[in-house]
Parts: C-alpha cells; structure tokens; sequence
C-alpha cells in the first residue's frame, strides 16, 4: 500500500509540472548537485567558474576527507561548500565547528532534513519546504532564483522570499556558517537560463570573495543513488516537456502522456523504496524502462504528426 501511494504522489507532481511555466519545468530534482556530476543537476559547471576565477578547489568524497585537505591551509583563506550531508559525517560536526571558528567559511546549501543536525549545532533552524521557483531578495540589492527551497531561522538575514529567510550567516568566532535552503542554487542546468545562472553564481562569488582555497562537497555515499535515478528522471523532464504541448491536442495524446508519467512514477518509487536491490537488476530495469519510454515518444512524436496534419 505504502508503495502506491509513494506511485501517485509522484505521478500528482510530475502532471503538475505539466501545468507550470517552462522555467519551472526545467529544475531537474533527482540528479546530484556533486561536483563531480555533469548531468543537469551537478556542480561541474560552477567548480569551472570558481577554477577560472583563480580558486583552488578541492572535491573531497567525505567531510573527514574535507577537513583533511583543508588542514593544510589558513582557515581564513579557506572555504567549504555543502550541498548534502550523511549520516557518517555526523561525528565531525564539533571538529568543522572548530575549523569554522579558527577562520574558516562554511557554506552549507541544503533543503533536506539531512542537514538540519549540522546546521542546528551552528543555531540555525531550518522551517518550511517549499516547491516552486522563487526569486529572493539579498543584501546588497541581489537577487537569486531558487526551486525547492526551505526557510531558515536564526543569524542574520542575507536573502528573503515574502520576507521570510531563506540564506541567512551565523558569526562563529573568527569564521562565519552561510546556511542556503536549496542545493540546486549554481547546477548546470541552470546555465540554460544565463541570467539566473549569472545572478546565482555572482551571489555565491562575493560570499568567496576573499577566500582562495574552496573544498566544494557531496557524499560520494549518496551519488549512487541519485546519479542512478537521474538517468531516468532526465528521460522523464525530455518527455515531459515535448507532451505538454501535445497534452490538451486529442485524448490519444492525452491518454498516452498520463501513461508515461505513471510508468515513470513506479520506476523512480521503487528505485527508491528497494535501493538496495543488486546492481545488475536496477541496470536491467533501467534499460527496460528506456526502452518503454522510447516507444511513448515515438507515438507521441506520431501524433504530433497527425494534428499538424489536420491543422
């Protein structure tokens, strides 16, 4: 029972997303915001900014090893940015606390409860989640573009949706924790849009400003799941951007599109309710899944055909 309901919650979100403007559409949600994912979700394309910008960057696979590489260097001319957090780097919440103090900037830009036990260590709460694009207001007259996004409390205001944080800096004696309620904030595909990608990524370098080595971290532990799933997810936004056009054209269409969507909902739900099922069978499901998914398309393409025609 509890399999469906997960089945149609995420059948639910992807027909909604059919109804959102195309901008909305285009935040992919499954891929890894890594440094070491190029998919639309990775962080490749903003570590070759930084790369270009003159900074050292560092891509550690775990906090331990983060702190690791970041010993060699001031604290003060120092930084780490998060996107996620496991539950293993729990134990090294108290030895970041100490780099942060000695200098050290920490970024943490997260949506998920994963990273409320750290974030909560340096006093700050994360609130509400919210899903839908946003654009907040920063100091110093900035603006950012946020997806899935939490609200923050505590430390002082740095951006604002409605008046609500969401980036907020805690002073931690010589160093400073900047917390950012969405992890998607400089992914790739955000380089689609190059303003958005300009404003979030100028938004994210004058925070750096004076920093010169910048650890940027993902657990390794976490890509195999989310860089697997991608692999579908990003046959499912394809798909769901060329249907939509064609949703409301006949009830084939229609009919095939709803089809679709479910099918992928059951792949991507128990791709994550059975993660630990044996690689080799995962791959065939995949493989299988695809295969099903191209068949959709065809027809879909097909039909597209025929209006045209009859138009």
């Amino acid at each position: 029972m509890r399999r469906w309901l997960v089945v149609i919650a995420i059948a639910i979100v992807l027909l909604s997303a059919l109804g959102v403007s195309e901008e909305a559409t285009r935040f992919p949600q499954l891929s890894a915001p890594s440094p070491r994912n190029p998919g639309p979700g990775g962080l490749t394309k903003f570590v070759s900014i930084l790369e270009s910008k003159g900074y050292l960057v560092i891509e550690p696979s775990t906090l331990k090893r983060a702190l690791e590489d970041l010993s060699s260097y001031h604290p003060s001319a120092s930084a780490m940015i998060v996107t996620g957090f496991s539950s293993s780097d729990y134990r090294y919440v108290e030895e970041l606390k100490r780099w942060v103090a000695k200098g050290g900037l920490l970024v943490v830009m997260d949506e998920f409860s994963d990273a409320k036990p750290v974030l909560k260590t340096f006093g700050v709460d994360m609130a509400a989640t919210v899903v839908g694009v946003a654009s907040a207001s920063c100091v110093g007259n900035a603006t950012i573009t946020l997806d899935v996004y939490s609200f923050l409390r505590g430390g002082r205001e740095l951006c604002t949706i409605s008046s609500s944080p969401v980036a907020v800096e805690v002073r931690v004696g010589n160093g400073s924790v900047i917390a950012i309620g969405d992890s998607s904030l400089a992914i790739n595909y955000l380089s689609s849009y190059p303003r958005i990608f300009h404003r979030n990524t100028a938004f994210l370098l004058k925070m750096l400003s004076h920093r010169h080595v910048v650890a940027v971290y993902f657990p390794t532990s976490l890509e195999s799941f989310t860089l697997g799933t991608a692999r579908a997810a990003d046959i499912a936004w394809s798909l769901l951007r060329f249907s939509s056009k064609l949703l409301t054209s006949t009830p084939l269409a229609t009919a095939l599109t709803v089809f679709f969507v479910v099918s992928v909902s059951a792949l991507l739900a128990c791709s994550r309710i059975t993660g630990r099922r044996r690689r080799s069978s995962l791959e065939r499901e995949i493989y299988e899944a695809k295969r099903e998914l191209n068949t959709v398309l065809e027809a879909l393409r097909s039909e597209g055909r025929e209006v045209g025609g009859e138009s």
